[in-house]
């Protein structure tokens, strides 16, 4: 599914002020969200992409904590994908 805004995260309130330090900040939030009918390929590239902007980003565990709270299941978030966030939180409830 694509995402409405084109732009990664614009601040909310809701959302915590971590946001005001992302690297993601403005950036098109297309590289951070699946795109309908993309390939295996685009979305290797978009997800390498991503995770590229979020290996520079200060407030990437701050990100990837929130995303796991608040059970994200789409996106991009402290480097992750929702499929490697399954997993992560799986690891850490059973250690």
């Amino acid at each position: 599914k694509s995402v409405a805004s084109n732009k990664m995260p614009s601040w909310n309130v809701d959302n915590w002020k971590w946001q005001d330090d992302a690297a993601c900040r403005g950036e098109d939030s297309n590289l951070f969200f699946y795109i309908d009918k993309e390939r295996d390929v685009l979305k290797d590239k978009r997800i390498a992409a991503a995770k590229a902007i979020c290996a520079t980003c200060k407030v990437s565990t701050a990100c990837l904590q929130w995303a796991v709270q608040h059970k994200q299941n789409d996106g991009i978030w402290g480097g992750l994908t929702p499929e490697e966030r399954g997993v992560k939180v799986t690891e850490e409830l059973v250690d």
